[in-house]
């Protein structure tokens, strides 16, 4: 699992960088004391198994030259995601919630593979982090709590509202709940909020993989998707992929457009494309090269109504590997 320490300041990695390997970095995130930041996870782990596949199904992929241990990528408290890795939905990932030894079986969210996939394409098996496996279980760094009134929270989206989740001191609890959390997931290209409620700041250091290829990301239709930068560094309006995706609907107003809410630190910022340009509600400016960045999370409202396979953005990989 992606591998977390304390540690001082703030590091991205510079959009000019060019490796012939996939590098291998460190992201850190200062939380000042009582605030409320935005937090994704920037950097991911190793592939442990790469398979060509053989034949879809509605929700499980099967690749007949495999030989995967039975439940091996579904245990509740190592999770693991596949990643499309060719064809037209290259990019996309499923978390798995079974395995055979040549079947994955996958949480789609409502989209039919046998419409979005061919059963020829290539997929790479990833580990997934959980709040224990990337925070800790017994121990954590932060300020913990009977409740999650007297404790630091972490707010996760659940597609129609917010999760709170909060540390007592001996294990990960959700607000209103009173089972064990450790093994809740926290998927790739999501964003989360941390409330710090502690008087002292809190800086987290997460090590892992820098992204070698374009994401690709399924956005709900006629409704909003929270997601964040999949990338460690910057990526502007312009080369978002937001605009160029199927469908993208766009108008003289944000009440009239698909629409991108970017959190500014203290609240959101809505942008939208009149179909010349990023405008900003509000605003007259041109926002092409206005900076989404690393890391930060987005609601991403569409307004129009695609079929949900073809409701895919592209982002387009900012740096050279």
């Amino acid at each position: 699992m992606a591998a977390l320490a304390a540690g001082l300041g703030f590091s991205t990695f510079s959009s000019a960088q060019s490796v012939t390997t996939t590098p291998v970095g460190a992201v850190s995130t200062t939380f000042p004391a009582n605030s409320l930041k935005a937090f994704s996870l920037q950097l991911e782990e190793s592939s442990v198994s790469i398979a060509t596949l053989s034949s879809v199904s509605t929700n499980t992929i099967t690749s007949s030259t495999s030989n995967w241990t039975s439940g091996a990528f579904a245990a509740v408290d190592a999770p693991y995601g596949v990643r499309i890795t060719s064809g037209t939905y290259a990019g996309v990932m499923f978390v798995i919630t079974g395995n055979t030894t040549n079947q994955l079986t996958v949480q789609t969210d409502g989209v039919d593979l046998t419409t979005v996939l061919s059963g020829t394409e290539t997929v790479s098996v990833i580990p997934l982090d959980t709040l224990g496996t990337l925070f800790g279980t017994s121990s954590v760094p932060f300020k913990s709590g009977t409740t999650a009134a007297s404790a630091d929270v972490i707010f996760i989206w659940s597609g129609t509202g917010w999760l709170a989740y909060f540390h007592n001191g001996t294990n990960w609890r959700r607000s209103g709940s009173g089972l064990n959390q450790n093994n809740t997931v926290i998927p790739l290209d999501v964003g989360l909020f941390i409330q710090r409620k502690d008087i002292t700041d809190l800086s987290l250091t997460i090590t892992g993989n820098v992204r070698s290829a374009s994401a690709r990301r399924f956005i709900k239709p006629n409704a909003s998707t929270f997601l964040a930068n999949p990338f460690p560094v910057d990526m502007t309006f312009a080369n978002s992929g937001f605009r160029t995706s199927n469908a993208w609907q766009t108008g003289a107003s944000a009440a009239a457009a698909d629409s991108v809410y970017l959190w500014n630190g203290t609240g959101w910022q809505v942008y939208f494309h009149n179909g010349t340009s990023w405008r900003r509600a509000g605003s007259g400016l041109n926002q092409d090269a206005t900076a989404i960045p690393a890391g930060s999370p987005m609601f991403v409202l569409r307004r129009s109504n695609p079929a949900y396979k073809d409701s895919v953005v592209t982002h387009t990989t900012p740096y050279t590997l």
